[in-house]
């Protein structure tokens, strides 16, 4: 009996953990999705202002932001995998 109470337990906080990590996961893929929007945004932007007379110093700071989007972006993709790897294993 104590076994049986044990499993259901466990069972209960296995279902509550994938609950969690399944809306961890939807979120990190809209944050994903707002961040890919942005990329482009900025992207043509920038080819805007190369095509443009626009100020270099400008150009370079979009390209920062960028890169900066970019590494936020990767870290999402590595976080959202390493969500759905854990609740393969439960």
């Amino acid at each position: 009996m104590y076994v049986h109470v044990c499993l259901d337990v466990q069972h209960s906080v296995d279902l509550i953990t994938f609950q969690d990590q399944s809306k961890q996961i939807e979120t990190l893929q809209r944050d994903k999705e707002l961040l890919s929007e942005e990329v482009a945004s900025l992207h043509s932007r920038i080819d805007y202002l190369q095509n443009s007379t626009a100020d270099q110093e400008v150009v370079t700071r979009l390209e920062a932001k960028i890169r900066d989007l970019e590494a936020r972006f990767d870290l999402e993709q590595t976080s959202r995998s390493r969500a759905e790897v854990a609740s393969i294993y439960l």
